[in-house]
């Protein structure tokens, strides 16, 4: 009965330490969790404007994503808007109080012999085609701590957001840059201990994710815009709403 008991408590304790040996990612990311309601958005373009790209996105939760950008390079900004009587108020959130992350879900199987994230926005599209982690490992040559050195690889999502790769390469840790260049937050996670799938939300679009090189842009004073269904307006410019939502 004692030797019983006795392996009752090894085999526990023991799946504890393997249940405690994956990463918390919870913690790591700190998702903002869930939405009261489901999202919906409406989208603006900047007709005959100078860049490639001038695009205004209002979601249904009162945020709003601004993209600027061409030739491989965008300004992106997140924020609040408003509604009073014909006009929309938007206001830019400062980078440390953009919570980028919406959820995270995982689903561990040891079988599996390849890691898979899966990268939505919002409202469900995949962040896709977009260079998002880096992977680092750390050589030592001659045994000495100085000639320690970091080898990179980037990895980008496909058509459906997804990034993959296989659990038994040597890697050291994978950084999301990308995260880093919207919210001035760097992560790092260690490669080792991670669930075998691994889906990510965004609390953005995935239009803010349009060329592969961005940054941040925060004005401080808040921009106003007439407002109807169909445009938004300024004094010099008109915003007309497309279909892409």
């Amino acid at each position: 009965m004692k030797y019983s008991l006795l392996v009752i408590l090894i085999l526990g304790f023991c799946s504890r330490v393997q249940a405690q040996e994956l990463q918390d990612l919870d913690t790591f990311f700190k998702p903002q969790k869930a939405f009261l309601n489901p999202i919906t958005a409406k989208t603006y373009f900047l007709e005959d404007s100078i860049k490639c790209s001038n695009t205004l996105i209002l979601n249904s939760d009162s945020t709003f994503l601004r993209e600027i950008g061409c030739e491989g390079n965008s300004f992106v900004t997140v924020g609040h808007w408003r509604q009073f009587k014909d006009s929309i108020e938007l206001t830019a959130l400062k980078q440390e109080n953009i919570n980028l992350i919406h959820s995270v879900k995982t689903v561990h199987n040891q079988a599996d012999t390849t890691i898979t994230f899966y990268f939505t926005d919002k409202l469900g599209q995949p962040i896709d085609s977009t260079p998002l982690i880096e992977l680092f490992k750390t050589i030592v040559i001659g045994g000495y701590r100085s000639s320690r050195r970091l080898l990179g690889k980037d990895l980008k999502t496909d058509s459906k957001g997804v990034i993959c790769f296989n659990k038994s390469e040597k890697w050291d840790s994978l950084n999301f840059y990308r995260f880093y260049a919207l919210t001035g937050k760097p992560m790092t996670m260690a490669f080792k201990n991670l669930p075998s799938k691994i889906h990510i939300q965004l609390n953005i679009s995935h239009l803010g994710f349009i060329y592969s090189d961005f940054r941040y842009y925060y004005f401080d004073k808040p921009k106003t815009f007439k407002y109807t269904e169909a445009a938004l307006t300024t004094d010099f410019n008109v915003w007309k709403r497309i279909s892409i939502d």
